[in-house]
């Protein structure tokens, strides 16, 4: 399938492939995917995606919905770059989970701004160790609410 014919179906069909189907996609296939076809992925089949698929100059991160930035493994989401990272929208921050934020670098971390850092639950907070705490600036730490401090790990307060 060429991606013209790959970009011309639609969002339910392409819910048809499978995760094996997605992985299979050249970078050019993948390129064609609009963000409402994208948007339609389930994911299991975001799943399928391989690191070459999520390249920056193929912008698919900005073309995920949170809940499908929340199905990335540990591999997809180190293959993401730090501008890509700290680029994430606050929605789709809201899907990472606590163990993806765990893998995020002092980079992405400091670069949060205070709405992202205030759009985190405090179960996305249990991730972050206390090397992870400590990169956060004052102002990031002061937007903190009362529930976000008291889901911190006793990890995470290690000195």
């Amino acid at each position: 399938m060429t991606a013209t014919q790959l970009a011309g179906l639609h969002t339910t069909q392409l819910q048809g492939l499978t995760s094996l189907a997605i992985a299979a996609l050249s970078s050019n296939q993948i390129a064609a995917l609009s963000a409402e076809q994208f948007g339609s992925l389930m994911t299991t089949q975001i799943s399928g995606l391989s690191a070459e698929q999520l390249a920056p100059e193929l912008d698919v991160v900005y073309r995920l919905a949170a809940t499908q930035i929340g199905a990335l493994n540990a591999t997809q989401l180190r293959s993401l770059t730090s501008t890509e990272m700290t680029n994430l929208t606050a929605d789709q921050l809201s899907g990472l989970t606590s163990t993806q934020i765990g893998l995020m670098t002092t980079t992405e971390l400091t670069s949060l701004s205070v709405t992202e850092i205030d759009k985190l639950t405090g179960t996305q907070l249990i991730g972050l160790t206390s090397s992870a705490l400590a990169v956060l600036g004052s102002l990031q730490l002061a937007s903190l609410s009362t529930d976000q401090i008291s889901a911190l790990t006793s990890t995470a307060m290690a000195d």
